[in-house]
């Protein structure tokens, strides 16, 4: 019901890890840089049930070895920071329709969602391995991410009603600008030499969005207020703050330097902020469209 145009986000980026050399898991399993996007709201209208956008995050996971690397994902109300939604084996996160083989759990509404585990989904050092970038090793994800290090990195966001699509370009060059708009295909993007490395889906146009419920209805939530209650699903058209940020957990002693470059962002089309819309529970005299955000610093 809104004149919405597909959201468009670019810039450039580059993770410098050159002073860890070949200490690939050093980096893997501390950082945490990220560039992200949460909604205005406090308590359930706030962070991450009213929905979260991961554009750009490096998962760690705090204990040695078992850090993954760049990805990307969307979370609602139901989902919480955990699982990202909403995806399907559509070839771009799962390369196989196999569910045993992708570690996840299929809809049951015939939507063809899929509710992945022990984020069993393609990171974007995967995607530039099939690509043909060259690697060190093929064995784990972490080892595949240095491909997303000491390299500029062009980013391209699409978001529309229904999808949310990010391409990205390894050895880009700022001086050189790609030719794109809000209607280059995916064949396109790949031919410029971009790797497709995510994809989700949902009713992001809406202020009512279930449909991850309605696919997962067993599945409690994640999320900061507790087991599903029957009635929160997510916001999309909440205005959101789009946030830049650099953490490491690092031993005591460690000195070297992990830098993170974010330049020339560029948003186009979306909606305008002042029509934004209220969740439709929200209670009775609360403008959650005007409220501080529950974030605090870390």
């Amino acid at each position: 019901g809104t004149d919405d145009k597909p959201l468009e986000i670019e810039w450039y980026m580059l993770l410098d890890s050159s002073d860890f050399g070949a200490a690939l898991h050093d980096i893997i399993d501390t950082n945490w840089a990220s560039f992200w996007a949460f909604p205005h709201g406090m308590g359930d209208f706030g962070w991450p049930s009213g929905g979260e956008l991961d554009l750009v995050e490096w998962l760690p996971a705090f204990d040695t070895g078992n850090g993954f690397g760049l990805a990307s994902g969307m979370h609602n109300a139901i989902t919480g920071a955990y699982p990202p939604c909403c995806m399907k084996q559509d070839g771009v996160m799962f390369t196989s329709n196999n569910p045993n083989e992708n570690g996840v759990s299929p809809a049951h509404d015939g939507s063809g969602y899929v509710l992945p585990f022990s984020s069993k989904f393609r990171f974007w050092g995967d995607v530039y391995e099939e690509m043909g970038a060259k690697t060190r090793s093929t064995s784990t994800a972490a080892e595949r991410d240095h491909m997303t290090q000491n390299t500029i990195l062009h980013v391209y966001v699409r978001m529309t009603t229904s999808e949310l699509n990010i391409f990205a370009k390894r050895e880009a060059d700022p001086q050189k600008p790609p030719k794109i708009s809000a209607t280059t295909s995916a064949e396109q993007f790949k031919k410029l030499g971009y790797g497709h490395v995510f994809r989700g889906y949902g009713e992001l146009g809406s202020n009512n969005d279930c449909s991850f419920h309605r696919a997962f209805p067993n599945e409690l939530t994640k999320s900061n207020h507790g087991p599903y209650d029957g009635r929160r699903c997510t916001n999309w058209h909440q205005n959101f703050f789009f946030v830049w940020t650099m953490a490491r957990q690092a031993p005591r002693g460690d000195r070297r330097k992990l830098l993170f470059y974010l330049s020339d962002i560029h948003m186009r089309g979306g909606s305008k902020h002042t029509a934004a819309m209220q969740p439709i529970d929200r209670p009775s005299g609360r403008n959650v469209l005007t409220e501080l955000d529950s974030v605090q610093n870390c």
